[in-house]
């Protein structure tokens, strides 16, 4: 099991039984990852204090899309400094160059399938960084 207990995760998806295989799976690479169903209680969370050293999020959300809460995200001196990652199951050439250029740290494609969550959450773990990849510890 890995775990880096220096970082905080938040995942906003709107679909429940992914943030539950996200939750599980993170959860082996850092201590504390937060769930969010909806833009609005990513908001709720992140004004009472809670902020993430890393957010994944779902470009395709109820109400609010992953772009909007990248550029509220992005706008907000309090929390512009905190990566955001965009996923989807689907991104065309402009949203992606849309989303970098709002800010985005990285777009990846979602998991289809609940075989290719794993693969997923590797792929992310190696998006945030040679830097904290090598702050991730081994526990026995």
């Amino acid at each position: 099991m890995y775990i880096n207990s220096s970082k905080r995760f938040m995942i906003v998806d709107n679909n429940l039984m992914s943030l539950m295989l996200f939750k599980k799976l993170f959860g082996q690479y850092f201590e504390a990852v937060d769930t969010e169903n909806s833009y609005s209680e990513m908001i709720a969370r992140l004004v009472s204090g809670h902020k993430p050293d890393i957010i994944l999020a779902d470009l395709d959300l109820s109400r609010v899309s992953g772009l909007e809460l990248l550029k509220a995200i992005k706008q907000n001196k309090a929390l512009q400094h905190i990566p955001v990652i965009l996923m989807s199951v689907c991104f065309t050439e402009r949203v992606v160059a849309f989303a970098m250029q709002a800010g985005a740290s990285a777009c990846i494609n979602k998991p289809l399938s609940t075989m290719d969550y794993t693969a997923f959450c590797e792929n992310v773990i190696s998006l945030i960084g040679e830097e904290s990849k090598e702050n991730v510890l081994k526990a026995s």
